[in-house]
């Protein structure tokens, strides 16, 4: 998909004249899911795509490389699984849980209860391991309307994709390098 006049951006807002493309796509989405909320498109340089909230609209994330990757349908089935999140309330939960956390991990780093409470370490352990199930679940949820809206093929390329380029990122970052995608994927 391109990007306007190809202009790089960080965490901005895209307007709806210029990107309409991409808000003709999460319209498409919105609609099929009936959510009536505003929606707006904030743009990130990295290879993400996430939805929140707020009281007024809801704000997708969508980064620079999700959009150099993806195919349209490949765009369009990751925004059905980012809205299911929104429809199941993933992003209240996820807020919620991440306050929870993070005030749990300010205790046990102080050490006023480092001292009293030795065993507080483990709590920071069932938070991160409540975390990750948590997380699991509610992607497997997520997924379940890839399967109702019947877009599975591309939602699997989508995230071949990413995985790929994830993969060769990381290499790229840590200095090694992997030789061809065909490496990867063997």
């Amino acid at each position: 998909m391109e990007l306007g006049n190809n202009e790089v951006l960080e965490n901005c807002l895209m307007d709806e004249v210029e990107f309409k493309e991409l808000y003709d796509i999460v319209d498409k989405v919105k609609s099929y899911h009936n959510v009536k909320k505003k929606v707006k498109i904030l743009y990130s340089y990295n290879c993400q795509l996430s939805i929140t909230e707020n009281d007024d609209c809801i704000i997708i994330i969508v980064g620079y490389y999700i959009l150099r990757l993806l195919s349209k349908e490949e765009l369009e089935a990751s925004l059905h699984h980012e809205f299911a999140h929104f429809i199941n309330s993933d992003t209240d939960y996820s807020l919620k849980f991440s306050k929870l956390s993070s005030s749990i991990d300010s205790l046990a780093n102080s050490l006023y209860f480092k001292v009293l409470y030795p065993n507080i370490y483990s709590l920071t352990f069932e938070t991160e391991l409540l975390n990750y199930l948590s997380t699991i679940f509610y992607e497997r949820k997520a997924d379940d309307v890839i399967n109702k809206v019947g877009c599975n093929e591309a939602f699997i390329n989508g995230l071949a994709k990413i995985y790929i380029y994830d993969l060769y990122y990381k290499q790229y970052l840590e200095g090694t390098t992997i030789g061809r995608f065909s490496d990867v994927l063997y």
